[in-house]
């Protein structure tokens, strides 16, 4: 790799140079080595959010479950899901390189990964979806200084930052006295202990070779420890919801009333029959227009609950125009309504539903407007 290096020296065209030495990596260190369940490519990953990383130099992603959104020959698109490891290459390593890896590795951290709760992994055996964070290295050929002295810019960048554990290590080929070596993250609790992903209390160390392909081995048995440590299975996207960030689901699905009976709908975290949603809506529009007879008014009230889901009666009171009203609570007036509908109401509950049709009379002629409301 080095000697290929050297070769890229006499192209002038910066752009170039730069594709030439990626391909090094590529060709050379990842593609001949990595598990033929990975690939490597180069790009931008985007979340479900629209939040985009910067330029990604090298992106090590799921080749099985990976749909390319973009696939052009130097350029792709990534879902965060996907990706298992990033690294940035650098020419000459120098504070602002580093500087440069570290934003780079940020842009991948800071975006949000959607993926199921669960995973299937054969018929009725399904197990909890768990991710570990991408792996976000760097790889450098020279350096301009000395490997302890870029470990130093590293940790003056860490300390002004809020987002310090995005890069992991930063590999050197070859510093400016010709030593090879890893900056890595040690536990504080045992300064021999190497953290892969970095965690709040871990301490920078240098990790030195007697040769670059020393070094270059061992960051590739470190990205081989975290691939392992991603599970044979892993948590996939979940294409549904970027569809409807997309917008594609934006069309609605046409269901004919046949098919609606004694079907489910969700309502916020539970199901509603759609028998209850259409005659609440019937309801409603009755209410406002030729008014609810007795029995209507009951089922009303009844079928609100239903829909809106009994949550809603927790510590909720009764407010007509922004003042509270005494007559009942939420729950006692439901408790009420379940008590008579089941033909067994005491005269509390007769004088509560009583009283509930009143106020109700006077919602529907739109005198006053009725709510229910935390205290």
């Amino acid at each position: 790799m080095l000697i290929d290096f050297e070769d890229t020296k006499s192209i002038s065209h910066k752009p170039t140079k730069g594709r030439a030495r990626e391909s090094i990596v590529i060709e050379q260190f990842l593609k001949p080595y990595l598990p033929k369940r990975y690939s490597v490519g180069s790009g931008i990953i985007i979340d479900r959010n629209n939040k985009e990383s910067l330029q990604q130099d090298l992106v090590i992603y799921d080749d099985f479950y990976s749909p390319l959104l973009q696939d052009l020959q130097s350029d792709k698109l990534f879902f965060p899901e996907s990706v298992f490891s990033v690294i940035e290459s650098k020419s000459t390593l120098d504070k602002s390189g580093v500087n440069d890896m570290f934003e780079k590795s940020s842009s991948v951290t800071r975006l949000t990964a959607t993926f199921k709760p669960k995973i299937s992994i054969a018929p009725n055996l399904i197990i909890d979806s768990v991710r570990i964070p991408v792996l976000c290295m760097g790889l450098a050929f020279t350096a301009t200084k000395s490997i302890d002295k870029l470990r130093d810019d590293f940790r003056e960048i860490k300390n002004q930052n809020k987002n310090t554990n995005s890069l992991s290590l930063i590999c050197v080929l070859k510093d400016k006295d010709d030593r090879a070596g890893i900056i890595l993250h040690v536990n504080e609790l045992g300064l021999d202990n190497i953290d892969i992903i970095p965690l709040n209390n871990s301490r920078l160390a240098v990790l030195e070779f007697d040769d670059s392909g020393g070094a270059l081995l061992y960051t590739y048995l470190i990205l081989m420890e975290h691939l392992k440590n991603s599970g044979i299975v892993s948590p996939t996207p979940d294409y549904v919801k970027y569809a409807e960030v997309a917008g594609l689901t934006k069309s609605k699905i046409s269901v004919a009333n046949e098919d609606t009976k004694r079907a489910k709908i969700q309502a916020g975290d539970h199901f509603v029959e759609t028998d209850s949603a259409i005659l609440m809506k019937n309801l409603t529009e009755k209410l406002f227009t030729k008014g609810l007879d007795d029995t209507e008014k009951i089922e009303y009230y009844y079928h609100m609950v239903k829909i809106s889901g009994e949550s809603v009666l927790n510590n909720t009171l009764f407010f007509i125009e922004n003042k509270m009203l005494n007559f009942a609570t939420p729950r006692s007036l439901y408790t009420a309504i379940i008590n008579y509908k089941n033909q067994s109401p005491s005269d509390n509950d007769i004088k509560m539903i009583e009283e509930y049709k009143k106020i109700i009379q006077r919602v529907g002629n739109k005198e006053i407007t009725l709510t229910i409301k935390g205290p």
